[in-house]
């Protein structure tokens, strides 16, 4: 059976139960063309693929341009794919079977903003948000539970007039402050030190 290969948080797999008795009769004895222009992981576009062989063509399309480049390659070069995720499958289990644990991925995200005029997390075309502070610190604990040792340096937020982001996300881990020379106008020379966070799971 065809199925969906991605995991989607507005998947619509349990819709189907509920939509299959309203389809016309037709599309299990005619040709015809499917379209779905907000396919997303596509969940409906694979039940009917696995449903109705009949299903002459289908056309698909989603404001998420990444997402259809992953179809189109799929669909045009699934030999290449293959190839890439085993090597990628293979680097995965690479680091789980390593035992020894004698590794330590440093991390240098784009800091967070510490005031409206800083631009740090539009490093990155989609930006990097405290959502994404929160994956990596999620990252980050599964490095930690499998014995490997890292360390992140951040924006201190809390020291620079913010929450306390960081400290709360991180308590369980080793902060350090440390003043780091940055280029600001209230100096006069346009110098000043700016505090940053160093975080850690070495000594614990």
């Amino acid at each position: 059976m065809a199925k969906p290969f991605l995991k989607w948080a507005g998947g619509k797999s349990w819709l189907i139960e509920h939509i299959e008795p309203l389809l016309p009769p037709f599309l299990s004895s005619n040709s015809f063309t499917y379209v779905e222009p907000f396919v997303g992981s596509g969940a409906m576009l694979f039940w009917f693929l696995d449903r109705f062989p009949k299903m002459e063509k289908a056309i698909i399309n989603d404001l998420n341009g990444d997402l259809i480049n992953v179809y189109r390659t799929i669909s045009l070069q699934p030999e290449e794919l293959i190839s890439i995720l085993d090597i990628m499958q293979k680097e995965y289990h690479f680091l789980e079977d390593d035992e020894d644990g004698k590794k330590i991925y440093y991390f240098d995200p784009p800091y967070k903003p510490i005031s409206s005029s800083s631009s740090f997390g539009a490093y990155t075309k989609d930006g990097f948000g405290d959502w994404d502070q929160v994956r990596l610190k999620e990252f980050c604990d599964i490095l930690d539970g499998k014995g490997y040792k890292w360390v992140l340096s951040n924006s201190d937020v809390r020291e620079n007039g913010g929450d306390n982001f960081f400290d709360d996300m991180y308590s369980d881990y080793n902060i350090l402050r440390v003043n780091a020379k940055r280029s600001i106008n209230s100096n006069k020379d346009g110098r000043g030190l700016v505090s940053e966070i160093i975080i850690n799971n070495i000594y614990l």
